[in-house]
């Protein structure tokens, strides 16, 4: 369920970038003028549509967690929030392999959404 939806988010964020909007206001994302208008109108016909396939997969994803909680016994809400759990015996708790290359990605995506959008 999570691979389904990044990579639905994944899908709306690349074709929102280059959506527009028809109205008074005309409002365009950023990279429409790279692939025209014609193209852009797809891409926001293909844009508003997806976005009705992740309305579909949040409740699916709820139900699921609720489902861990009240049938399986697993709380998985409360990690979520808290971001502590407590791991089965024989579970090691996952480590982050290195704080610097986690800052030199966030810093990466932090440069290239500035780049984009600005």
């Amino acid at each position: 369920m999570i691979v389904a939806l990044l990579g639905v988010l994944l899908v709306q964020a690349l074709t929102g970038l280059f959506t527009n909007e028809n109205t008074f206001l005309y409002f365009d994302a950023p990279l429409v003028k790279l692939v025209g208008y014609p193209i852009s109108n797809a891409l926001t016909e293909f844009h508003e549509e997806w976005g009705g396939l992740l309305y579909a997969l949040i409740p699916i994803h709820i139900a699921a967690a609720l489902y861990y909680w009240r049938i399986k016994g697993e709380n998985l809400i409360l990690p979520l929030i808290t971001g502590w759990m407590r791991l089965p015996a024989g579970f090691a708790a996952p480590r982050l392999v290195s704080l610097w290359l986690a800052a030199l990605i966030f810093a990466l995506c932090a440069g290239g959404v500035y780049w984009l959008v600005m």
